[in-house]
């Protein structure tokens, strides 16, 4: 376990070089995504490892556990005050850290007893303990005006076999929570290439779209040609007009807008705020040329 863990901490860290590109399927895994790995890997390494330093000396095994655990779980506050909520106070993050440390000694220097696993089942219901278990609906992603409106689109659309594509990461999350079938989005897996070789029938863009699993938006414009870029190994943007793809992928009927387009092919047929900006949604007819 120690040899497959450093293979892949040095395959995340350090150019092989030409070497590495001869090395079968390992090639095949960005340095970025074995990264993305390598602490499943130390967990299990860890657990290998920490029960015969337990026996060994257990004072010191304890205070180990208990102050890594602790730096780990402020670091997580830090990041998550940093990131998510601005409101977390230092203090809270100082004194769960402590707290933390405080239980995961008692249970790993006195294992048999109970007092450490009372006090890590008080601290875990106090976290939850006012928290409804029973979850609703997708709040505006299913309950709103727009979303009930995009409910009978996505039935519609389904019906007919049309699709739908926009802009916008958060239209596409509305486009997916009430069932439109969309061009744009989250693609699982992949690619579909046939359905990729409408978009691109030269495969000249295949290296931006030949990937397992990726985000797709489009980036509305008035030029003819379609260009894909990777903003991120997982994301897609094909920017170019919706008249193009519409004359490459007939069965594209409707998009949204996060500005005013003034093109041939679209009709306006209405506008609805979402995600704090006002959007547009134009029906598309492909024979009415790119322009």
């Amino acid at each position: 376990m120690t040899a497959v863990s450093g293979f892949w901490f040095a395959w995340a860290l350090v150019d092989f070089g030409k070497l590495g590109s001869h090395l079968p399927v390992i090639n095949m895994v960005p340095s970025s995504r074995a990264g993305d790995v390598l602490g499943y890997l130390a967990v299990i390494l860890a657990c290998l490892l920490l029960p015969t330093l337990a026996d060994r000396n257990r004072l010191r095994f304890s205070l180990l556990a208990a102050g890594v655990t602790a730096l780990v779980a402020a670091n997580a506050g830090s990041l998550l005050r940093a990131q998510n909520l601005p409101d977390l106070s230092v203090k809270s993050i100082w004194l769960s850290s402590l707290f933390l440390a405080v239980i995961v000694f008692t249970i790993t220097y006195r294992p048999r007893w109970w007092l450490g696993y009372v006090g890590g089942g008080a601290l875990a219901f106090s976290l939850v303990w006012n928290v409804n278990p029973v979850l609703f609906g997708l709040a505006d992603l299913r309950d709103s005006p727009v979303a009930h409106d995009m409910l009978k689109q996505g039935s519609e659309a389904r019906r007919t076999h049309a699709v739908w594509a926009s802009d916008s990461i958060f239209v596409d999350s509305l486009l997916i929570a009430t069932g439109v079938p969309s061009l744009s989005g989250r693609q699982l897996a992949g690619p579909d290439r046939t359905a990729w070789a409408d978009l691109d029938p030269t495969l000249a863009h295949e290296a931006n779209w030949n990937r397992g699993g990726s985000f797709i938006t489009f980036e509305w414009t008035d030029a003819p040609e379609l260009t894909f870029v990777n903003p991120s190994p997982d994301a897609i943007v094909i920017s170019g007009s919706p008249c193009t793809v519409a004359e490459r992928m007939p069965e594209l009927g409707d998009i949204v807008a996060s500005h005013r387009l003034e093109l041939s092919c679209l009709s306006e047929v209405e506008s609805f705020t979402w995600g704090d900006s006002e959007r547009w949604v134009y029906a598309v007819t492909p024979s009415a040329g790119g322009g």
